[in-house]
């Protein structure tokens, strides 16, 4: 059985399309438009695919899944009233309905919430400091946002730092958030939300989850994204699925050595060197300020007004990244790498991230690639949308 998921962005028509998967020998076709299932189709290997009116027409829309692989993806409209399925009359034919989530993006320093509908529209956005007390504390903070908005929602979706398993939503750390250690997040929260349906996702991995689906990486069957916050981030894409590794730890970045071995182990982590606080003690060294006093929005608006201090912490912060950026490349081999978080939607980091990383290649033999380091198209909203479709893939059947 191929799944085929029609969404936006597709050529040609579905008989066309559904004749070419014949020839690959799949005969059993279910067709859904987005979470929506449609219907199903069987044609024998000896027959055309004729199962799909010739009035039915493709236009361009977004992406398709068929057999687990990701390729061009038809979005199903039709010129006939009459055909069973339309635009206008799916929902009657539908074993599975449209979510709307309330979704959280937790940091170390900000939890930032907002509504996601079958659109993907981001509404009534907003945010307030991640408690660091306890976890009854963190709980307690979900559930009064979860409360302003419990009867206008099918579900939470909650992007969380940490090494977890997505698919029981349980948490083996909870990253800079230290009171969260070997608990089930997702039946805690579902609990504490009258047993709401929830889904959990690595902050991260639903980073790359929206730009593999409908971002910057969407052409791309191998890619990376790195994600600089409070640590470094990460996520490795392969043949267009998000890679998680044994332990549920690929992807964590933030434990990757610097090189720096006369120095204490947490210290040389790229986690914390590659952190944006340490930008930010990078420019307190540099004018004397108090690291706490500083923070990204201040840092660069005095860059991007010539201030030399707080362009040579860039560069210099810039390097570090650079460096690890060079050493994924060598590892995975990515198509592209896509630098998410705060930092990222400054075009001015992106510039001089893209410098350095050039700068140092130069020191490596011409075989080497260079990374092609491109921003996360949803910057701070990959996080929520991510987590929405992973809540989506989780609860999309009725």
């Amino acid at each position: 059985m191929a799944d085929i998921l029609w969404q936006e962005n597709s050529k040609g028509t579905p008989n066309n399309y559904l004749s070419a998967l014949r020839k690959d020998g799949v005969h059993n076709v279910s067709i859904r438009f987005g979470f929506v299932w449609l219907s199903n189709y069987s044609f024998g290997s000896p027959t055309p695919a004729t199962d799909i009116s010739n009035e039915q027409q493709i236009r361009c829309c977004k992406k398709l899944t068929v057999s687990g692989r990701f390729c061009e993806r038809p979005c199903l409209t039709n010129k006939n009233p009459d055909s069973k399925i339309t635009r206008n009359n799916r929902d009657k034919h539908h074993e599975v309905s449209f979510m709307r989530c309330l979704v959280f993006d937790v940091g170390g320093t900000f939890i930032k919430y907002a509504l996601i509908d079958k659109q993907d529209h981001i509404t009534e956005a907003s945010k307030m400091p991640t408690p660091m007390d306890s976890i009854e504390v963190f709980l307690d903070t979900i559930y009064n946002i979860y409360e302003k908005f419990s009867n206008r929602i099918d579900g939470i979706a909650l992007s969380m730092p940490g090494i977890l398993d997505a698919e029981n939503g349980y948490m083996y750390t909870g990253g800079s958030l230290s009171y969260i250690s070997h608990v089930n997040m997702g039946r805690l929260v579902s609990e504490r939300c009258n047993n709401i349906r929830v889904a959990i996702e690595n902050d991260a991995k639903s980073a790359a989850l929206a730009e593999v689906m409908i971002g910057s990486l969407k052409d791309c069957s191998d890619a990376m994204v790195v994600i600089c916050g409070t640590g470094i981030g990460g996520s490795i894409i392969h043949e267009k699925k998000v890679l998680r590794g044994s332990h549920f730890f690929a992807g964590e970045f933030s434990f990757i050595d610097t090189g720096c071995v006369d120095k204490s182990a947490d210290s040389a982590m790229w986690g914390t060197v590659g952190g944006v606080h340490h930008l930010y003690k990078i420019y307190a060294d540099m004018t004397g300020e108090d690291p706490k006093e500083i923070n990204g929005e201040m840092l660069f608006e005095h860059a991007n007004r010539g201030d030399r201090k707080a362009v040579e912490a860039i560069r210099h912060f810039s390097r570090i990244m650079a460096v690890q950026l060079i050493n994924l490349q060598c590892t995975i081999d990515p198509e592209k790498i896509a630098i998410g978080g705060g930092i990222s939607v400054q075009p001015l980091f992106l510039h001089i991230l893209r410098e350095e990383t050039k700068n140092i290649h130069k020191r490596y033999s011409p075989g080497v690639p260079l990374p092609e380091i491109v921003n996360c198209q949803y910057f701070n909203d990959a996080n929520m949308l991510g987590a929405y479709f992973t809540f989506c893939r989780k609860y999309g059947k009725t």
